[in-house]
């Protein structure tokens, strides 16, 4: 940098003096903005502590699922630090968890936060809430891992989102199978409007269709919606509309925890006695649907039946399963598995990076680098969008026990190898 100075020859001690000063001012500035400049990666390699942000619902429509991912971040957080440990690495993760509400907006506006903290590995949920954050997220360069997200919309090569599950490409065929193995030929789609619920009855409407089904027109509602009857009434008129016997018709639901609102006013519209509902990953193994005994019931009355990520059975799934349900009490959530593996899968692409703290050289090889790990939730290999290569679904349902209580019951699995179609095979 270079400082001109003119002055008068009178006056050249006095700006000698007043140079000096502003030259110490000038260099002391600089090196304030150098040290405050320095990189997170600087200051984590000299901790060995890499951050990891997860913005999780804790409360909102998605919270009854909250605590559970929690936990099985934390559990993954603290394998893989004893894993790093004991192979003699010189690193840990650290985690700080956020309530995002339930909300977008809110999970945005968190990660911008913690992001200016140092942080540059953000964990987060659903696909609105990763739209919301993806173009941020890109333009930073900050790395997202998704445990849950499936819109098709947001399968975008090249930018810093990944995602430990499929997209709903694969899950609307596998949710149109099901529907045609169990003998029904109409639809009543009904789903909450955002990416998540459009974009899925969107693929899941065209496959049934191309298996020679019928579709009404959908049933739309919004997040915030609280007039669950109108919606009944408007699902009844859908369903009155088909004109077909009551056991070919079915209302299939793309939704979160408004299910069980759904299900109590549902009793209120005579026309959807006798009618199966189905449901997608979100909905499939609730728990808010068994908390409230009479909303179990109708759960089990309806046939509530639904598809999820299957996990292989292995002796690592039923020990990290059995410590979760020891501490959600007995929950079982498919997505929080998904979660758990998240720690375990970073650290094997980082175990094979120059520099294990460099975000950048993580990011452009966290596709290539996936496909090194094989966790609770099988092989993590990710496709060149960045979403999960291989999977297969479980198919539960809502039965009523010998005991009188109702619990999801795992009775099919829809299964699809390389090149060939998928099918259902029931236990």
């Amino acid at each position: 940098m270079w400082i001109f100075l003119f002055v008068r020859k009178g006056d050249y001690r006095l700006m000698k003096g007043k140079f000096y000063v502003v030259l110490v001012w000038v260099l002391s500035l600089s090196f304030l903005v150098f040290v405050s400049g320095c990189s997170v990666q600087e200051t984590q390699k000299d901790t060995n502590i890499i951050k990891l942000a997860a913005l999780l619902p804790l409360s909102g429509e998605l919270g009854s699922k909250g605590e559970i991912r929690k936990l099985a971040i934390e559990m993954g957080v603290e394998d893989t630090n004893k894993n790093w440990e004991e192979e003699g690495l010189d690193r840990q993760f650290e985690i700080t968890v956020e309530d995002s509400q339930s909300d977008p907006e809110v999970a945005l506006s968190k990660a911008k936060k913690l992001w200016k903290e140092g942080h540059e590995i953000f964990i987060v949920g659903s696909s609105a809430e990763v739209e919301s954050i993806q173009p941020w997220a890109s333009k930073k360069g900050a790395i997202v891992i998704s445990y849950s997200s499936t819109s098709p919309a947001l399968r975008i090569e090249g930018d810093s989102v990944f995602r430990m599950v499929p997209d709903d490409t694969e899950q609307a065929k596998a949710l149109a199978d099901l529907l045609e193995y169990e003998g029904i030929y109409g639809i009543v789609p009904v789903y909450r409007n955002d990416i998540y619920g459009s974009e899925l009855t969107k693929h899941f409407t065209e496959e049934f269709e191309s298996l020679h089904g019928t579709v009404t027109e959908p049933v739309t509602y919004q997040p915030k919606e609280t007039d669950w009857e109108l919606i009944s009434k408007r699902i009844a008129d859908a369903v009155k509309s088909l004109e077909m016997e009551k056991e070919r018709v079915a209302v299939v639901l793309v939704a979160f925890d408004e299910i069980a609102d759904m299900l109590g006013t549902s009793d209120n519209e005579d026309s959807l006695e006798g009618i199966r509902w189905f449901g997608t990953d979100t909905v499939t193994l609730s728990p808010v649907i068994l908390e409230d005994k009479e909303i179990a019931e109708k759960a089990s009355q309806v046939n509530l039946t639904g598809v999820t990520f299957g996990i292989p059975d292995s002796t690592l799934f039923n020990t990290i399963q059995s410590e979760l349900e020891t501490g959600t009490e007995g929950v079982f959530l498919p997505d929080a598995l998904f979660a758990y593996d998240i720690p375990g899968m970073l650290a094997s692409v980082m175990n094979q990076l120059k520099d294990p703290f460099d975000r950048e050289e993580l990011l452009n090889h966290m596709i290539e680098g996936s496909a090194t790990y094989a966790g609770v939730t099988g092989w993590t290999h990710l496709n060149e969008k960045g979403d999960r290569k291989y999977y297969h679904y479980d198919i539960w349902e809502v039965q009523e026990g010998n005991d009188g209580s109702n619990n999801w019951i795992q009775t099919a699995k829809y299964l699809r190898n390389p090149g060939l179609p998928g099918y259902i095979s029931p236990n």
